[in-house]
């Protein structure tokens, strides 16, 4: 049959005809339901229109795997504050009410959760970058990883090991990737990995796929190397970037009221630090003369 609409549902009826006259009686109904047309970036789900499930669908085109039950390690949408195992997960959602989260009491170590976008349309962007919130609360958190479909096979990106987040409390934290030398029409896949006990549950809100800006932020600060008075500050570079500005000072400060320096090391080690005081520190890529990440 040809002429039908992308994501409908259609119910129809066959009857064999086996001479001329002779007709069997009208089997069905029947349902199909068509594959969804690609959407089109720029293009962001935050996961709001969805309904919340743990059953075997999820809606609006992306689909999961495995999908046939409640008792296995799989992804679902909750949309009433935390995940209902304690000590893991968020107290909420990045934004609105919904969040996609895998349910680590369900399943066994090694099992494998994969969660599936839509068909992405990317033509319309020069850089595709994909990004999204996560929170990976709990001792035994598994590994997430990062996985674009690209005609052929699917690509891994990027990964999270282990625990991200010490509460549930704890902010989101947002990651990107530059989706560079895939087709027009891209499909990413979040695959999760569960750990050895049920406090491994990990969660996805607000995933978008926009034009990447030419000089990306870093992201994924962090510190380590901790002494009385100095430490390693680090953070991800997501673009190609080589020279790197960091600010520093007292906790609380007003950005461009801090200490500024430029540095060609990533982890940079900063001394002059005072004994038992806590800093924030900044940091912004600089691609090229002019042209810094905010």
């Amino acid at each position: 049959m040809t002429g039908l609409s992308p994501q409908s549902e259609y119910r129809y009826y066959v009857r064999s005809i086996c001479a001329v006259g002779d007709t069997s009686f009208w089997g069905g109904p029947y349902t199909l339901t068509t594959l969804c047309a690609p959407s089109t970036a720029p293009w962001i789900d935050d996961v709001e229109t969805h309904l919340t499930t743990t059953n075997s669908t999820i809606e609006n085109c992306w689909s999961s795997s495995p999908s046939n039950s409640t008792s296995t390690y799989r992804w679902n949408i909750n949309g009433a504050g935390s995940t209902p195992s304690s000590s893991t997960g968020p107290s909420g959602a990045f934004s609105g009410n919904n969040y996609f989260y895998t349910e680590a009491s369900n399943g066994s170590v090694g099992d494998v959760a994969e969660l599936y976008s839509p068909l992405i349309d990317v033509t319309a962007l020069t850089l595709p970058e994909l990004s999204f919130y996560y929170h990976m609360y709990g001792q035994t958190m598994g590994d997430l990883y990062i996985d674009v479909f690209d005609g052929v096979n699917w690509v891994t990106t990027d990964s999270i090991k282990g625990e991200q987040q010490t509460a549930d409390t704890d902010p989101w934290l947002e990651h990107k990737i530059i989706l560079n030398n895939f087709p027009d029409t891209i499909q990413v896949r979040f695959r999760s990995i569960r750990s050895t006990n049920f406090y491994g549950d990990m969660a996805l809100d607000d995933i978008e796929i926009a034009e990447a800006p030419t000089c990306p932020q870093p992201i994924a600060l962090n510190v380590s190397n901790l002494t009385m008075n100095s430490a390693a500050l680090g953070w991800t570079e997501v673009g190609a970037a080589t020279n790197w500005q960091v600010e520093w000072g007292i906790s609380g400060f007003t950005l461009g009221g801090g200490v500024r320096l430029m540095t060609t090391t990533n982890p940079h080690i900063q001394f002059g630090l005072q004994a038992a005081v806590t800093y924030d520190f900044y940091v912004r890529s600089v691609c090229t003369p002019g042209d810094s990440s905010l």
